[in-house]
């Protein structure tokens, strides 16, 4: 009897992946048109974040330089 149950999930498994792989593409497909006729980057630009979040873009902006900065440290040492 456990043999049936497990025949029937391998079954199930089996046609799992094909299904869901048909689904995903069909959802990439969906985000990819999306993106494309989408304006949402011409909208949201870094300068309109960094009006809208100062604090945030001010940690980032520091994190993005300390980081420049022990690249730049790093690659003149060696």
């Amino acid at each position: 009897m456990s043999g049936t149950s497990q025949d029937k999930d391998q079954g199930a498994a089996a046609a799992g992946p094909s299904e869901g792989q048909d689904s995903l593409e069909d959802l990439l497909s969906t985000l990819s048109k999306q993106i494309n006729s989408s304006d949402w980057l011409s909208q949201n630009t870094a300068e309109k974040f960094e009006a809208d979040n100062p604090e945030v873009a001010k940690v980032f902006k520091d994190l993005a330089d300390e980081k420049k900065k022990k690249e730049q440290n790093s690659s003149g040492q060696s």
